[in-house]
């Protein structure tokens, strides 16, 4: 055979490979679909796992999803294996959902050894990993990094401050919870309903029901959240009965209604 007919072959079999493994992963996604939809996650992750091919970001997000609310842990990591083995770049939010599912499946050290080998992180990754130390009950770790995170110039958003606001009260860090206001304050988070909420919760949680109360009252439109959070804290802190507190928020509505 000629060189140029061994040329011409190899060009051949690469474009049939080219052309074939579309339609191969197309396959493959329609199985795992399948086994998804039957509820069979194993079977859904050990088709994933044994390919070789980068699917569509799509599924990776969706297989996180259904380990996330299934706590798969096992099934979790092999989702994870397979994509950092099969895409070359995955994208940094397919990564942040991972950390994620760790935190939910309660598996810090697997959330944190993902988290210290990204190449690229973002607000999100930051986020997920705060998330993940709440989830496991570390909230000081979780302040740990909410720290390092503010360190290194990376933005915060309403998730950020209220999950460091979450941890203050976990742990009871009335100080720290003020200078953290500070840093809402500072960014323009102080309309935000969220962070509001936090804010009276972590107060009404170290005892501070003056700062909880003012902070409720400047919160423009309270969701039903927040006049949970302030009646709760009020039932802990005072010792109101439950028909004590239902004729406090009756009250608090007056108030808000007439100060409009």
């Amino acid at each position: 055979m000629s060189g140029a007919s061994i040329l011409s072959s190899l060009l051949s079999n690469k474009t049939l490979k080219l052309q074939t493994r579309p339609a191969n992963v197309k396959a493959l996604t329609k199985q795992i679909l399948s086994h998804l939809e039957a509820n069979r996650l194993k079977q859904a992750v050990s088709i994933l796992f044994a390919s070789p091919d980068c699917f569509a970001y799509s599924l990776y997000a969706h297989l996180f999803q259904v380990c996330s609310s299934s706590l798969a842990i096992v099934e979790a990591r092999k989702v994870e294996s397979q994509l950092l083995g099969a895409c070359p770049t995955p994208p940094t939010f397919l990564l942040n959902r991972a950390i994620d599912t760790y935190g939910k499946c309660r598996c810090l050290e697997d959330a944190k050894e993902l988290f210290d080998e990204m190449p690229q992180r973002d607000g999100g990754s930051w986020n997920a990993m705060i998330r993940a130390c709440l989830q496991c009950v570390r909230p000081e770790k979780a302040l740990s990094y909410f720290g390092d995170m503010h360190k290194q110039g990376v933005y915060a958003n309403e998730v950020t401050f209220s999950s460091a606001l979450r941890a203050c009260g976990d742990v009871l860090e009335l100080c720290l919870s003020r200078q953290i206001h500070g840093l809402i304050v500072k960014y323009g988070f102080c309309g935000n309903v969220i962070v509001g909420s936090s804010l009276v919760d972590v107060y009404g949680k170290c005892g501070a029901m003056s700062e909880s109360r003012r902070i409720f009252d400047e919160i423009e439109n309270p969701n039903n959240v927040t006049w949970n959070i302030i009646v709760r804290r009020y039932l802990e802190i005072c010792g109101q009965s439950r028909r004590e507190c239902r004729s406090m928020e009756l009250q608090l509505r007056l108030t808000l209604r007439r100060k409009r």
